[in-house]
């Protein structure tokens, strides 16, 4: 699979945000253009940043509690700032639902 070399043409998001789709594109000068469709469901929460002319490199598998421990202050922020789906009072009850 050549993922690592596909270039982001755009995205979508679906159904209130619970379903995301990158529409992906490997394409060279010379070369046959390639096309793939990542779709997502059942989506909690998502963050997508910086996708001019973006190169997906790596997308991992980890466990919630690990990412969201990560991201704990933006996503406190976000659901003061816009209301983040599930949340009911504070961070810790948030974590514990997903």
């Amino acid at each position: 699979m050549k993922y690592h070399d596909y270039h982001l043409e755009s995205y979508e998001v679906f159904e209130r945000g619970e379903s995301i789709t990158f529409n992906l594109v490997y394409g060279y000068p010379g070369e046959e253009t390639d096309k793939s469709i990542i779709k997502f469901n059942g989506v909690a929460l998502y963050h997508i940043i910086n996708t001019t002319s973006a190169i997906i490199t790596d997308i991992e598998e980890v466990s919630v509690s690990a990412l969201l421990s990560e991201a704990s202050s933006e996503v406190i922020e976000w659901n003061r700032m816009y209301g983040v789906k599930y949340w009911k009072s504070d961070f810790a009850s948030y974590l514990q639902y997903l």
